[in-house]
């Protein structure tokens, strides 16, 4: 699974966050991603992957 990707005038490749995850495991991880970034958010409507970029994938696993 991988997070913070983007396209358009300034795109950015997504980095691998966890290996080959169960179709469970997937929805159990981006519901815990959702709920990070919510709680987290430096702006008002920063952009995931901008949060990605900021937090880090480390970050965003814990």
């Amino acid at each position: 699974m991988e997070v913070g990707g983007k396209l358009g005038r300034h795109p950015r490749f997504a980095k691998k966050l966890v290996n080959f995850v169960s179709q469970r495991e997937a929805v159990a991880t981006i519901e815990k991603l959702i709920d990070l970034y919510t709680k987290n958010m430096g702006e008002e409507f920063e952009r995931f992957s901008e949060y990605v970029e900021r937090v880090g994938v480390k970050g965003v696993l814990s």
